[in-house]
C-alpha cells in the first residue's frame, strides 16, 4: 500500500472513531436532557402543591379576626 493510501486509511479510521465518540456523547446528552425534564416536571408539581398549600393556609388565616 502506498503511503498516501495508508494516510487515507488512517484518516478514515480516525473519522470512524470520532463519529462513534460523537454518537456516544449525543446519547449521553439525550439521557441527561431526559433527566432534566423529569426533574423540571417534579419541581413543577411540588411548586403547584406549595401554591395550593399556601392558598389553603391563607384561607384558614382569614377566618381569624383580631
Amino acid at each position: 500500500m502506498t503511503s498516501g493510501s495508508k494516510i487515507i486509511m488512517q484518516n478514515m479510521d480516525d473519522l470512524k472513531s470520532s463519529s462513534a465518540m460523537i454518537k456516544e456523547s449525543m446519547n449521553t446528552m439525550s439521557g441527561e436532557a431526559a433527566k432534566i425534564n423529569e426533574t423540571s416536571a417534579t419541581f413543577s408539581g411540588v411548586s403547584e402543591k406549595m401554591k395550593e398549600s399556601i392558598a389553603e393556609i391563607g384561607g384558614q388565616m382569614n377566618q381569624f379576626t383580631v
